[in-house]
Order: C-alpha cells, then structure tokens, then sequence
C-alpha cells in the first residue's frame, strides 16, 4: 500500500459521515500510538466547520532558510514597506502537499516591479520550472501555481522555491524569499473518502493532516470565490476567519488581513 509520507507512516482513517467524529493515527515516526481526533462536524451547516492546521511532529526545521526577505527589502525606488516580501509558509519553512502540481503563496508590498521571478528546484538544486509573473504593483497575497504541463512532482522528495521582485530598473540585490516544499500520498482508502469538491471540509482534513499547502491553496479559492460574490455575506464572513485563523496559527498575523489579489 502506498505510504503517506516518504518516511513509514501507520495511518488509519475512520470517516462515518460528516455528522460524525473522523479520526486518524498520527505517523509512528511522530507520535507513537498517538490519536487525533477531527471535531464532530454538521455537513447541513458549513459554518460549524473550523480550520486548525497541526503541523506534523516530524517536519524539520531549516534554520538557513526563512521567509523573511533575503538582500534588499524592497525595490530601490519603493517605499519601503511595514510588511516586506514574504513567504506563506510556517515558521520552520518547511511544508507537505499531496498536490501533483501544487500551488505557493507569497505576499508582495506595494511595488514599483510589474513582474515577479518564480523559480522551483529539486533536491539536487536542479531547476524544474521557473517563470517570469505579472503582478499589479499592489499589495497583497499572490498565487503561483504550477502549471499542468510541467512535469509532476515526485512523491516523497522534497522541492525548493523562491520568488524575487524584478525591480525596475534592475538591480542586484533583488528582494526574494525562499520556501521548501515536500510531496506526499494519501492511502488510498484515505483519498476515497476525502471530499472530491472544493469545499471548507477538505481544508479542515488537510489542515488537521498537517498539509499546509493544500489547505491553504483551498481557503484561498474560497475566499476569492466569495469576494467575487459567490457566497452570503455571512458565509464570506465566516470563510475570511478561517483564513486569518490559519495565518495566524504559524505567526503571519500582519499578513492575515490583506488583500488576496487575483493574477492580472
């Protein structure tokens, strides 16, 4: 059977329904014998649903690496911002997708730079896609996707990003942040029983899995797709909380409340 991880992972999923409690074992090489249990959740009543993300016990921290800024902090002829560049990743830099083609966050100041430079490598510092991106100049949080016809990632390795501000004119030190990125599997029985639609039920599964970019990537579609009018106020409301909840859990509270912008 496949394994969830590229360590050995003993995991086992109960789901009855959606109106009844669902847990999982938590990986033996985390937690032996550990239990976790996702709260009992009304499929009638989206709003009773909460994101908690608990990241894996396992997940190592890289100390060199971090989502701060890196060189300059901003374009030379920029203002200089309270919020600069930033990675959306938690705090040890280091997050899981089950994506084949996941998608990364940053959040961008207000710039001068009309592009940005995306760049991902494997483990051994071999580039695997990298792309110039527009952006608006405004501020706020920027999805980078990768596209379907690149080639899929690996299960069980572990990929590099980054992203810079092309700051015109050119210069050296150009502002960037890095982040790290490893693919991982579902058992299959696990992956049945997931919710095929993009819904707040897959973010609460993936964020108590400890998967960070899928459960953020699936709260940053539903926000945008209820600023776009496509939910009740109140469900607007209620989607925005989740995500503010789940920056907030890995310390990018200044980031939580600003703009998610679409790509121009």
């Amino acid at each position: 059977m496949s394994c969830f991880t590229s360590k050995t992972f003993k995991t086992n999923l109960v789901l009855l329904s959606w109106g009844m409690v669902m847990a999982f074992s938590l990986p033996s090489s985390a937690q032996t014998g550990a239990q976790l249990d996702l709260p009992s959740q009304r499929a009638s009543n989206p709003q009773n649903y909460q994101v908690i993300f608990e990241p894996p016990t396992d997940e190592r921290a890289d100390d060199s690496r971090g989502g701060a800024s890196r060189n300059a902090t901003a374009c030379r002829n920029d203002r200089v911002s309270e919020i600069p560049l930033t990675a959306l990743i938690p705090g040890n830099n280091h997050g899981l997708t089950v994506a084949s083609h996941p998608s990364f966050f940053v959040y961008v100041p207000q710039t001068s730079a009309r592009q940005i430079y995306f760049s991902l490598k494997d483990e051994n510092n071999v580039g695997i896609y990298q792309a110039r991106l527009p952006i608006s100049g405004n501020a706020g949080v920027v999805k980078i996707s990768l596209p379907q016809d690149q080639t899929p990632l690996e299960i069980g390795k572990t990929y590099d990003w980054s992203v810079a501000l092309m700051c015109q004119p050119a210069q050296s030190d150009m502002p960037w942040v890095t982040g790290q990125l490893e693919r991982v599997q579902l058992e299959e029985n696990i992956a049945s029983d997931l919710p095929s639609n993009l819904s707040i039920e897959q973010a609460v599964f993936y964020g108590q899995a400890g998967i960070w970019y899928d459960t953020l990537n699936i709260l940053f579609q539903l926000n945008q797709s209820a600023d776009l009018g496509n939910a009740s106020a109140i469900d607007s409301s209620f989607m925005n909380q989740n995500w503010v909840n789940l920056l907030n859990s890995v310390g990018l509270n200044a980031i939580a409340h600003e703009s998610l912008l679409a790509q121009p």
